[in-house]
């Protein structure tokens, strides 16, 4: 199971050795129509470049409004009711969402019985979506995992902002409907551009069948009180 680690606390940690960079990735992504053929085409990419094989977290929505049909919604609300107990909603004002939380082991039956239900009309917020969140560590080419992939590595340092940067972790969020779409977020271990990057950023695109915009990477190096990262954009 991949691993998800909290965050405690920024800065650096007496006595603590920790990496002089990092490269990052942040970025969205169109991941095609449905929800089988988005989650195999992440699944490969799982497979090929990291070490992962199943998600930390997945759940289903449903977004109740003013234009979501109502016998979609109740259809949906008896379905998930009958098959997952862990239910909770938030009101988000003009919309109700409903969430189901279901298993690991569970991810491809749900996808299935969702796939059945297309085409999913289009609302303002939904209104059905299949939420699936991975945490994993990038491997090289003969499947080992790279060193450097922990936020310790990293003092724990968290950029300040509205995506707020995790150095020492990676993800890939999932957000699977009639249209699906993913957020990736890497942390590459690699302290310096050259060569070794530049092997290593074939590799992967060559290998994740994802498209990578190159205006969403950073390079992160170390401040010289040792007190926390600089970021800059770049284009790799």
């Amino acid at each position: 199971m991949c691993l998800e680690w909290c965050l405690l606390f920024v800065g650096r940690i007496k006595g603590q050795r920790v990496r002089k960079g990092a490269f990052t990735y942040s970025g969205s992504m169109s991941l095609g129509k449905g929800f089988i053929k988005p989650l195999r085409r992440v699944q490969a990419f799982l497979d090929r470049c990291t070490q992962c094989s199943e998600p930390d977290y997945v759940c289903i929505y449903l977004y109740e409004g003013h234009d979501t049909p109502a016998d979609f919604s109740s259809f949906i609300i008896s379905e998930m009711k009958e098959r997952y107990e862990i239910y909770g909603w938030t009101d988000l004002g003009r919309y109700m969402r409903h969430q189901w939380v279901a298993t690991q082991e569970e991810l491809y039956d749900i996808a299935e019985r969702l796939e059945g239900l297309r085409p999913i009309m289009k609302t303002e917020v939904g209104p059905l979506e299949l939420y699936v969140k991975y945490f994993f560590q990038l491997t090289d080419d003969s499947g080992v995992a790279l060193e450097f992939q922990n936020p310790v590595d990293y003092a724990n340092f968290v950029s300040q902002g509205k995506s707020p940067q995790h150095l020492g972790i990676s993800r890939f969020d999932l957000h699977l409907s009639e249209n699906s779409t993913g957020r990736l977020d890497l942390t590459v271990p690699i302290e310096s551009s050259g060569v070794h990057l530049q092997q290593y950023l074939e590799t992967l695109k060559s290998n994740s069948g994802l498209k990578f915009k190159s205006t969403g990477w950073k390079q992160w190096t170390l401040t010289k009180g040792g007190g926390g990262y600089r970021g800059r954009k770049i284009e790799l």
